[in-house]
């Protein structure tokens, strides 16, 4: 539901009934699993599959809101509460607004300072929040190209092009890999301050090869087996 606040007791609560029915106690069954490795059309893929079986790892419903409540409270304390804030959640079929609903939960569990929700990073947007702040929450960032094309397009667009000024821009991510957080560290914000927030260390997940990250040729933009 578009209208986030409206929409924001109804949709914490249904996540919380669903938090609470969840045991997180689930694993893989490693009979499907050497069943779907097993499958696999070459070496190559079968090396890839029995990597992602190897290096799967659950995240309950507990952990992810204990990495948002971290998550938040490093941001609260690094940003400038003087500044108007603002909070990015995209769709509400997207991660970012499921996200979103879990950290205003801890922002208001908190009394922090409650964030301008925005749907959209689009130029209108973007002259709204001129050189405030913005925070971004995600789940998970695995190769990181979605976040990474959000931000770039920000400076290409808004700085390069345009000459504009561009928001300070905290971005929280529960998990990511670590392909995933050089590429987003590299990220250029020129005259705005870009600071990635990571639980990594905590969910400890696996750094695969190019091999296993990728087992497939790529062929004029289409993938093939």
């Amino acid at each position: 539901k578009m209208d986030f606040y409206k929409y924001y007791e109804d949709n914490i609560q249904i996540i919380l009934n669903e938090k609470d029915k969840i045991s997180g106690t689930h694993s893989i069954n490693l009979d499907n699993a050497n069943k779907f490795i097993n499958k696999q059309l070459n070496k190559r893929r079968m090396n890839a599959a029995k990597n992602l079986v190897e290096n799967t790892h659950y995240i309950d419903f507990n952990n992810l809101f204990k990495y948002v409540r971290i998550i938040i409270r490093n941001i609260y304390n690094n940003i400038n509460l003087n500044k108007d804030l603002y909070m990015y959640v995209g769709n509400n079929n997207k991660s970012f607004y499921f996200m979103s609903v879990i950290a205003i939960y801890y922002i208001k569990l908190y009394g922090f300072k409650l964030p301008i929700i925005i749907y959209n990073l689009d130029e209108n947007s973007l002259d709204l929040m001129s050189n405030n702040t913005l925070i971004i929450i995600d789940d998970f960032s695995y190769s990181g190209s979605q976040m990474s094309n959000l931000l770039s397009k920000i400076y290409y667009d808004r700085h390069l092009i345009k000459k504009l000024s561009i928001p300070d821009i905290h971005v929280g991510i529960a998990g990511i890999s670590s392909y995933s957080e050089k590429l987003l560290k590299n990220c250029k914000i020129s005259n705005g301050l870009l600071e990635i927030y990571s639980l990594n260390y905590l969910i400890n997940i696996c750094k695969l090869n190019y091999d296993y990250i990728n087992p497939f040729n790529m062929y004029y933009g289409v993938i093939y087996p």
